[in-house]
C-alpha cells in the first residue's frame, strides 16, 4: 500500500493527488508513482539524489493519463474517427488505397460499431478478436491481414492527430499465416494465356497489358497509373510505391513500342491502357485460368508474371541484379527475398547435377 505519512511522498507540483512513495522491494526501498490510483514502478531507489528524476517520471505520466483524450472534444467515437479518416483518405485522390480501406471497413463489418466510445479501447479489441475468429472460416489468412494492417492504419492516424492515445490493433490480433508455397509455371504458360486473349477480340487490350508485364515487370497497380503522356521517346515513365518515380528504358526490349502502338488505338482514355482499376484486369485473368484448366499450383496471378520477368532478366538476359532492382522499382534485399526463387532453384539443380 502507498505510504500513509503524507511527510515521505514526493507530491506533484502540477497534478494533484499524484505523488511518489516510498515501496520495500526485494533489491531495497523503491520509488513508486500514483496516478489516479496506479501504481507503477520507477526502478529508482527512494533517495533524495533521485527525487527530481522520480517527479519527472510522475509528471510524464501524469501528463499521458490526464492529456490522454484532450483533443477528442468533438470526436469522441469509431464512426466520427472513420468520417475523419475517410475524408482525409478521399482527399489524397488514390483510388485504390480508398477501396482498400473501404474493403476493410466492410469486412470487418466496423459500420456496425461506429458508437463504441474511442476511449474503451477493450471493447473494440474483443470485437475484432470475434470478428477475426469468424473470418478465418470465409477468407484467407492474407486477407485477414491485409484488411487487419488497413484498420490498424486508421487508428494510426488518429494516433498522429492526437485524437486517440494508443492502437486497438496489436500483434496479437493478427492471426499466424503460413507462407504460401512458390507457384511455379513456365513461359510457355504465359504465352497461352496471351494467345486465350488474343483470340477474343473483345480482349486484345488485354493481352497486350499481360505482355507489356512479362517484359516489363511492373505492378499491376503501376500499369494502371502510366499516361500516355508518360511515354518519352527514350523510356516510359512508372510512378512507383510512395509515388517515387522510375524510368524504364524502351530500348530494353525491341516489342515494347509495337505494344504501346497497338494501345494507343485502343485506349479511349487518358490512359496508356485504358483501365483506372486493377480489379476487372484481375477478374479476367483469373476466368481464364479457369477456363483453361489451371490447377492452383499454376493459377497464373499478376504478380506472380511479374516475378517471372525479373527472374528472366537475372537468369537469361543475364542483366546485374541491382540494375534489375532499380528498373522494377524495389531493393536487392526485397529482390532476393520475395522474387528470385526461379533462379535460385534453377542454381542448386545445375550445380548438383553437375556434381
Amino acid at each position: 500500500m502507498p505510504a500513509k505519512d503524507l511527510k515521505s511522498r514526493w507530491n506533484s507540483n502540477s497534478y494533484a493527488n499524484c505523488y511518489c512513495y516510498p515501496r520495500k522491494c526485494k533489491s531495497g526501498t523503491m520509488v513508486y508513482t500514483v496516478v489516479k490510483g496506479k501504481r507503477l514502478g520507477t526502478g529508482l531507489i527512494w533517495n533524495n539524489n533521485n527525487k527530481n528524476i522520480a517527479l519527472r517520471i510522475l509528471d510524464d505520466r501524469a501528463d499521458l493519463e490526464f492529456n490522454r483524450f484532450k483533443n477528442v472534444s468533438q470526436i469522441r467515437t469509431v464512426g466520427e474517427l472513420l468520417g475523419r479518416f475517410l475524408e482525409y483518405a478521399n482527399s489524397i485522390k488514390q483510388k485504390d488505397t480508398f477501396r482498400k480501406y473501404k474493403n476493410a471497413i466492410k469486412c470487418f463489418d466496423i459500420i456496425s460499431i461506429t458508437d463504441y466510445n474511442l476511449k474503451d479501447i477493450g471493447q473494440f479489441q474483443i470485437y475484432i478478436e470475434k470478428q477475426t475468429v469468424k473470418l478465418l472460416n470465409e477468407y484467407s489468412c492474407h486477407t485477414i491481414h491485409r484488411h487487419l494492417t488497413a484498420i490498424k492504419s486508421i487508428f494510426q492516424f488518429g494516433i498522429e492527430q492526437k485524437l486517440i492515445f494508443e492502437n486497438p490493433i496489436i500483434k496479437k490480433h493478427f492471426p499466424k499465416c503460413q507462407k504460401k508455397e512458390f507457384q511455379e509455371f513456365k513461359d510457355s504458360d504465359v504465352r497461352c494465356v496471351i494467345n486465350y486473349f488474343k483470340e477474343k477480340e473483345f480482349n486484345i487490350m488485354m493481352s497486350l497489358i499481360i505482355e507489356f508485364i512479362l517484359i516489363t515487370g511492373v505492378r499491376i497497380g503501376e500499369l494502371t497509373k502510366i499516361k500516355i503522356s508518360d511515354v518519352k521517346d527514350h523510356y516510359i515513365l512508372i510512378s512507383g510505391k510512395g509515388d517515387v518515380n522510375r524510368k524504364f528504358p524502351l530500348s530494353y526490349n525491341s516489342n515494347l513500342n509495337a505494344i504501346i502502338q497497338k494501345a494507343l488505338l485502343l485506349t479511349d482514355n487518358e490512359l496508356l491502357f485504358k483501365y483506372t482499376s486493377q480489379q476487372p484486369l484481375a477478374k479476367k485473368l483469373k476466368d481464364c485460368c479457369l477456363e483453361l484448366g489451371f490447377k492452383d499450383k499454376t493459377k497464373i496471378e499478376f504478380h506472380q508474371i511479374r516475378k517471372l520477368a525479373e527472374n528472366r532478366m537475372i537468369k537469361i538476359e543475364g542483366i546485374p541484379n541491382q540494375l534489375v532492382a532499380d528498373m522494377l522499382g524495389h531493393s536487392i534485399a526485397t529482390q532476393q527475398k520475395h522474387y528470385a526463387e526461379i533462379t535460385k532453384i534453377d542454381e542448386y539443380d545445375k550445380y548438383f547435377n553437375s556434381v
